[in-house]
């Protein structure tokens, strides 16, 4: 979690705050462990929600603790398990259609329980702070054209420190991150709505929709319109 190691017991649990770097894994010599993943997206609170926003914002912030670790120690800390296994079970009901209400509900029951207690980080900005506005830029303007010094910008550094830092931190480089994002992005428009491809393309920040049709391809192992038709097949069963 952003350059720290948080060991996790059986029943624990862990919130990570927006915008962090993070991954999970086994430790050496143990069985692979199962775990419950549930990430709540902040267009959950609508576009005309501006005090909800600005209050989001701010407790989500860089400016506050990267993440929290949930035990059963805690009254508090036991709802927010419960919450994520009512919100997981919601997801992955056997209904066809889960309850968007309810969905939504927990989610933000789950976002005020953990925003009253994150507290500010002390200090000066660390070296991942620079990251984290780096790839929070990508992340804002993944349509558009993008350029190394442009991402360097945002972390406040040249363009040799920020290739230095992604392939650290993020384990790529700082175009390879701008493409797979892109990617990622393309694959929720194909899943979530009906735009054609060429929208889509132009829409993920592709030049056009060959170029779009073979990144995808290396990074997915199908073609746009393939994957849609997977997609569509799995949620229809």
């Amino acid at each position: 979690m952003n350059g720290s190691i948080t060991r996790l017991h059986q029943g624990d649990g862990l919130f990570v705050n927006s915008q962090r770097l993070h991954y999970g894994y086994a430790i050496a010599d143990h069985d692979d462990c199962s775990f419950l993943v549930v990430v709540i997206h902040p267009s959950i609170l609508g576009e005309k929600a501006s005090y909800i926003q600005t209050y989001w914002e701010e407790k989500f912030s860089s400016k506050m603790a990267d993440f929290v670790v949930l035990t059963n120690q805690e009254d508090w800390q036991q709802d927010v398990l419960l919450s994520i296994q009512e919100l997981y079970r919601e997801m992955h009901t056997e209904q066809r259609h889960p309850n968007p209400l309810r969905l939504v509900a927990q989610a933000l029951s789950l976002c005020a329980t953990i925003g009253d207690q994150l507290k500010p980080v002390s200090g000066q900005p660390g070296v991942l702070t620079h990251v984290q506005e780096m790839t929070h830029f990508i992340h804002q303007n993944y349509d558009q054209k993008i350029t190394l010094e442009e991402i360097a910008s945002a972390g406040a550094v040249c363009r040799s420190r920020c290739c230095q830092l992604f392939n650290k931190y993020v384990g790529q480089s700082p175009s390879n991150y701008v493409t797979q994002y892109r990617v990622q992005k393309s694959c929720e428009m194909l899943k979530e709505t009906r735009r054609s491809i060429s929208e889509i393309a132009l829409a993920c920040g592709f030049q056009s929709s060959s170029y779009f049709s073979s990144i995808f391809r290396k990074q997915m192992g199908v073609v746009p319109q393939h994957y849609r038709k997977q997609v569509t097949i799995n949620d229809s069963k």
